[in-house]
Order: C-alpha cells, then sequence, then structure tokens
C-alpha cells in the first residue's frame, strides 16, 4: 500500500472518529501531510496542552451598517425593494444602450413611413353611378352593388351609400400623418440618446 492510499484510509477512520487506527497508519507514512494529522488527532483527543485553560469571554462583533452602500446605491438611482433587519434588496430597470435605442427610434420611423406609403398606394377608388332609367326611377350602382329606387327615395339611397362608405385619410393628410410620425421617433429618440 503506497502513501497515498494510507492518507486515504487514515482520513477514512479520522472522519469516523478511529483516532486510534488513523494514528497507527500515520505513524508508519513519511509524509508532511501525516505529520500535520497526527498533530491534529493529538489536539482533537487531548486538547492543546499550551492553551490558556481560562479563556477571555468572546466579545461580540459591532453591528455592519449598510446605510453608507446603501446610500450610494440609491444617489446612484437604485430603489429600494425589500428591507429586513440583515438584509437590503434594490433594483433598477437596465435599459438598452442609447445606440440600441437609436436604431430602434430610426426603424420604427422608416417601418411607420413605408406603412403610410403602402396605406397611400393600395387605396382604392370607389364609384358611385346615379341613373334614371327609361321607367322613371333612379338605379343607383356602387362597388357595393346595385339598387332601383323611386325617384323620391334616391336622395335616402345615396345618403345610405354614403353613410356606409367609412371616410379614410387623403394623400396630404397621409403624408403629414408619416411625418408627424417620424418627428414624434425622433423626438423621443433625442430625448433618449442625450439621457
Amino acid at each position: 500500500m503506497n502513501e497515498h492510499d494510507q492518507l486515504a484510509q487514515a482520513r477514512e477512520l479520522i472522519q469516523q472518529r478511529r483516532f486510534t487506527e488513523a494514528r497507527q497508519i500515520l505513524q508508519t507514512v513519511s509524509h508532511p501531510t501525516a505529520q500535520s494529522w497526527l498533530q491534529r488527532i493529538d489536539e482533537a483527543e487531548f486538547g492543546d496542552p499550551f492553551a490558556d485553560s481560562r479563556r477571555a469571554p468572546i466579545q461580540p462583533l459591532p453591528p455592519i451598517r449598510l446605510d453608507a452602500a446603501a446610500d450610494i446605491l440609491i444617489s446612484k438611482g437604485w430603489k429600494v425593494v425589500t428591507q429586513s433587519q440583515n438584509v437590503m434588496r434594490f433594483s433598477k430597470k437596465q435599459l438598452p444602450s442609447r445606440w440600441i435605442a437609436l436604431l430602434a427610434v430610426l426603424v420604427f420611423s422608416l417601418l411607420g413611413s413605408i406603412i403610410v406609403c403602402l396605406a397611400i398606394a393600395t387605396g382604392r377608388e370607389l364609384h358611385v353611378t346615379l341613373e334614371v332609367t327609361d321607367r322613371r326611377t333612379v338605379v343607383v350602382r356602387s362597388d357595393r352593388g346595385t339598387s332601383e329606387v323611386q325617384p323620391n327615395y334616391a336622395i335616402a339611397a345615396a345618403a345610405d351609400l354614403a353613410d356606409t362608405v367609412k371616410n379614410g385619410v387623403n394623400y396630404g393628410e397621409a403624408i403629414l400623418l408619416g411625418i408627424c410620425s417620424m418627428i414624434c421617433w425622433w423626438t423621443v429618440a433625442g430625448a433618449g440618446f442625450l439621457a
């Protein structure tokens, strides 16, 4: 059995508090660790003969104050979440970097502009035709269908048709809306970038 195996066996015996058997093994080993363990076994079994039997009473440690560290965190924008006798928890929302915020605003403003342009490009024109027939009736034709009414009901039919079609924005309003959305996004980006 080599020294390593003997030290491992002695360690197991020491952990089981079988000091006499461990001492017998360690006395046959010429390793510095064995000598150190023999000294510890002696102290564990017999105590330290040089130790003063009258030990001084243990003085309580002064309490650790977290006030100064907490003040630094609070001054840097951290908020106290919970506080108990020995524990203080803080939190702070970490925002993305300024460049990421600027890039996000740029992407959203371009996306908004594209959406406005698509809305303008995909807008369709609706048509309504009012026609008097030979039978002295009025035919109202639209993209939504055709109806034939008496002349005194033509105004009501035209009003109903006009009310069913929702008013959209015209080209100028759509462009103005896109410009305003870009200005808003750039204002937010500038405020976030300068903060």
